[in-house]
């Protein structure tokens, strides 16, 4: 089985995610995973990709979910330019909409959470529900998605990992991460 994360650290202090045009604050405990996202039809990611910062979050009931800035400003795309996707989902009582896209998740280098792998391809991943995109200040859907928050930073899903019949394994002891797909 091919481990896209190997040895991925998490700490007990905040500590800043840094890669190109990239300083964000990460909480202590918070698992840091890097992606980059493309329209669907992109079958391969074209050298150099921006990359955004994102945490894998096991609490969260979607596979990934981005505010339209980070988007924009992470991925270089509008989400209106996505295809529409999925399911609807809600948050509280408003709809949100969801898009297709691919998340490429960049394989890190063994034991460093900000270096990557030269020699691993990222992992493409289409989700059959597709991304969600919380308004954040913009108007996404109905009007009152412009008033819901994104998280601060992008969030990876426990569904992401399920739907793509992941192997997670977190070492809470040692601070580590790893994570395998089937080939």
């Amino acid at each position: 089985m091919p481990q896209p994360l190997r040895a991925l650290p998490f700490f007990d202090v905040p500590t800043k995610a840094v890669g190109p045009g990239v300083h964000e604050q990460v909480y202590r405990n918070q698992i840091l995973v890097w992606v980059s996202i493309s329209p669907m039809d992109q079958i391969e990611l074209p050298q150099p990709t921006r990359r955004l910062p994102a945490i894998l979050d096991t609490g969260l009931n979607d596979t990934f979910v981005i505010s339209p800035i980070q988007l924009r400003m992470g991925a270089g795309l509008r989400w209106e330019q996505l295809p529409e996707g999925g399911v609807e989902r809600f948050y509280g009582a408003v709809p949100v909409p969801t898009r297709r896209a691919v998340v490429w998740l960049h394989p890190n280098q063994y034991g460093w959470r900000d270096l990557f792998d030269p020699l691993r391809k990222p992992l493409r991943m289409e989700f059959t529900d597709g991304i969600t995109i919380y308004g954040d200040g913009e108007q996404v859907g109905t009007p009152a998605t412009k008033t819901l928050r994104a998280p601060r930073l992008p969030l990876f899903g426990l569904r992401a990992l399920t739907e793509i019949g992941a192997q997670l394994h977190i070492d809470c002891a040692q601070r580590l991460v790893s994570l395998s797909v089937p080939d």
